[in-house]
């Protein structure tokens, strides 16, 4: 049997609350500092997914 290592595991990060924040803007940056062709793409995903996370927050609010 093989033993896990001890360091950082990706299913032990949070989705949820700073954690998930923290990892996504990791992402992005790695996107774009890596991948330059991906510049186009964040442009229109940011305010996209602000949108989208703001949207959530009203209608979850609304329905509790």
């Amino acid at each position: 049997m093989r033993k896990l290592h001890q360091g950082i595991r990706i299913d032990k990060i949070p989705a949820n609350g700073i954690g998930g924040l923290i990892f996504a803007i990791g992402i992005a940056a790695i996107a774009l500092i890596g991948i330059p062709a991906s510049r186009p793409f964040l442009a229109v995903a940011l305010p996209a997914g602000a949108l989208v996370a703001v949207l959530r927050y009203l209608w979850l609010k609304r329905t509790r």
